[in-house]
């Protein structure tokens, strides 16, 4: 049987040819430790993933990323057919580990089983760790996906686990929770606003004339 590649939406992106941006990393320390859960909101182009991305590639640590699209809308996609397991497995290669099997029932206590689910993820890969759901933007803010199985990822993040939320949209109602909580700190958006030294730096490594 041929072996199927997983999907790009599960891979890291690639790094080589972005300026780390040691001031922003600091701040995404700084946010970690003040609180389990980093959420990034910033339009197209702010470079948002192109930080976290440089950042994850910083820490050197066990991660997981996972960009979002419009089929997670259906929660199908994401739970049961496997995508979360395949981007646990490339993040821990060779783990035996299984994550809970969402099943139709599981729609009716769905907080229920994202609490298991994650605390399960997090448990395999390890602490510190860091994960990363990229392209919030991509399923309605009133999903589940948004309202309920984000969240739960929020609550269970911590002791060394450590979640990043980017999205191009406004924040959302429902992560209002954690952010009350002290779980969840938000980066301004400001922030992402290139310095001279980073935009000289991003000119010379591209070759562009000053």
């Amino acid at each position: 049987m041929a072996r199927h590649e997983p999907p790009i939406k599960l891979f890291t992106p690639c790094v080589a040819r972005v300026v780390p941006r040691p001031r922003l990393f600091a701040a995404l320390d700084e946010a970690s430790d003040e609180a389990a859960v980093v959420f990034i909101g910033a339009p197209a182009g702010s470079g948002k993933t192109s930080l976290v991305a440089s950042y994850v590639e910083h820490k050197k640590m066990p991660h997981l990323w996972f960009r979002i699209d419009a089929a997670d809308e259906d929660l199908a996609a994401f739970f049961f057919f496997g995508f979360m397991g395949q981007a646990m497995r490339l993040a821990v290669p060779g783990t035996r580990a299984r994550l809970p099997v969402f099943t139709p029932e599981d729609a009716q206590g769905l907080a229920v089983f994202s609490r298991r689910f994650f605390r399960k993820l997090y448990a395999t890969l390890g602490r510190p760790a860091i994960v990363v759901f990229d392209d919030l933007q991509a399923v309605p803010p009133h999903s589940p996906l948004i309202d309920t199985v984000l969240p739960e990822a929020c609550a269970e993040a911590g002791g060394g686990s450590h979640l990043i939320l980017l999205s191009r949209d406004r924040f959302p109602a429902s992560f209002s929770r954690p952010q009350a909580n002290r779980r969840l700190k938000r980066l301004d958006p400001d922030s992402l606003k290139l310095t001279p030294e980073e935009a000289l730096a991003i000119s010379q490594l591209y070759g562009i004339p000053p």
